[in-house]
């Protein structure tokens, strides 16, 4: 692995950007089990196409309160398993969620 891969332009890693992400916008203190790899799409945003890829991660909740969240997050809820399996809206959530599912069986 060369010395920039699987960091950000800042030289922060995937793992310690989503760590910190998942504490800013949830408010929760995790760790990461295991990497669920990434999925791209394309969206829309005042009239310009935007191409994007989310990397995503397996992470065990081990403290935080999400009362203290910022506000880029208007709710926060616990699915078990198979029904956020369900309720996954788009191919790529339902991939990645099927993908956990798998390493926690």
């Amino acid at each position: 692995m060369g010395p920039r891969e699987g960091r950000d332009r800042t030289g922060e890693s995937r793992e310690d950007a989503a760590v910190r992400e998942v504490r800013e916008e949830t408010g929760l203190d995790a760790t990461i089990e295991a990497d669920l790899g990434d999925t791209k799409y394309i969206y829309v945003w005042e009239d310009v196409r935007i191409r994007k890829r989310v990397h995503f991660f397996l992470m065990r909740h081990v403290g935080g309160d999400v009362d203290d969240r910022d506000d880029e997050m208007e709710e926060i809820r616990w699915f078990p398993l198979e029904r956020a399996l369900k309720r996954a809206a788009y191919r790529g959530e339902r991939e990645v969620l099927a993908r956990a599912a798998e390493l926690l069986r």
